[in-house]
């Protein structure tokens, strides 16, 4: 008992020790991803998770998780560890210490199942589908036995993920306030589709809401060119985005923005819903959706603003991000999404 009461805070030292060491090393990697990436003029600085599949056809053997380096290419991903979250427990069901590995030269890491394609850089034996999580960090595989509890410390990214679960908000802490839990059969095929974010490496780390599902690309970019992500602002020129849940004739204003890249009056605006609803404002005259176009965030480029009823839409009480999809007069397809606070 005496030799255990001795022992223990030495441990203890040499975990923080070599933790700390760890966190100084990515500190002077960090410090070189910028220092490229700058020069380059890419401003991605951080590695990501940025494609995950979960549940593959027939028997799984094509699962995988993709990081990517903004293209910067051969990062050293020394100091890092991915682990996996089980969502029934909440704890971890497996880590993957990545010393000594670095991304390819486009920029790609791929852990995956053996029958993936290319050959991943780890051959693991797969991933829980749902609701789950996969998380990346500053540390060591020795950090994390299975059975360790969800922890925000040192966590760099992470996707939580399901096949049409309840969310687990043991596990949304690893996002962001208000990310989603991203559903991998969101396309209505989960066994053919991944999560990936669009367009590629874009999103920003911990956060979901650009997570879209298309075809599995391990170790290539991921297919965005069928869907235009836009910008949007549901309630504009309120923070945060508040909606009463119960309130069914509510009326939730969104603005689709335009920008410098995308002009919003392009939209068809007939084509438009926001969480399966659809304009709620209609002309006496013609019966026609009507179509009101203001530059509600002042940055001089005309905005394209639909006004929706709570009741028609798909949210409940539960919801924390609102989408909205259409198309353009030239039939292009989009998608855009914001947070959304519902209130009882």
């Amino acid at each position: 008992m005496i030799g255990e009461m001795r022992t223990n805070p030495i441990r203890r030292h040499m975990f923080n020790y070599k933790s700390l060491l760890k966190l100084l090393i990515y500190i002077t990697l960090a410090s070189s991803i910028f220092e490229s990436s700058s020069a380059s003029g890419n401003t991605t600085d951080n590695i990501i998770i940025n494609e995950v599949d979960s549940d593959t056809p027939g028997t799984d053997m094509l699962e995988f998780v993709e990081l990517y380096d903004g293209g910067i290419g051969n990062t050293d991903l020394t100091a890092l560890v991915v682990v996996f979250y089980n969502g029934t427990t909440d704890t971890s069901y497996a880590a993957l210490d990545l010393d000594g590995f670095a991304t390819d030269g486009n920029g790609y890491f791929l852990i995956g199942q053996s029958g993936v394609s290319p050959d991943p850089d780890i051959i693991f034996s797969g991933t829980q589908n749902g609701a789950d999580a996969v998380a990346l960090y500053i540390g060591d595989d020795d950090d994390f036995p299975n059975g360790t509890q969800v922890t925000t410390e040192n966590l760099i990214d992470a996707i939580v993920y399901d096949t049409n679960d309840d969310d687990d908000s043991g596990l949304l802490v690893l996002l962001n306030d208000g990310q989603p839990q991203v559903n991998e059969d969101g396309g209505g095929a989960k066994d053919d589709h991944s999560n990936s974010r669009c367009p590629n490496g874009t999103g920003g780390v911990r956060n979901t809401d650009h997570y879209v599902q298309k075809d599995p690309t391990p170790a290539s970019d991921n297919i965005c060119d069928s869907v235009l992500v836009v910008e949007i602002d549901v309630k504009p020129g309120i923070d945060p985005n508040l909606i009463n849940c119960h309130n069914v004739k509510g009326v939730i204003p969104v603005a689709i923005l335009s920008s410098e890249q995308f002009d919003a009056t392009s939209v068809d605006h007939t084509t438009v819903s926001f969480e399966g609803a659809c304009e709620a404002h209609v002309s006496s005259k013609t019966g026609e959706l009507r179509r009101h176009e203001e530059d509600v965030d002042e940055n001089g480029y005309i905005d394209l603003v639909f006004h929706f009823l709570m009741g028609d839409s798909d949210l409940d009480c539960g919801s924390t991000v609102g989408k909205i999809v259409g198309e353009t007069f030239s039939g292009e397809t989009f998608e855009g999404s914001d947070m959304v606070q519902m209130v009882q």
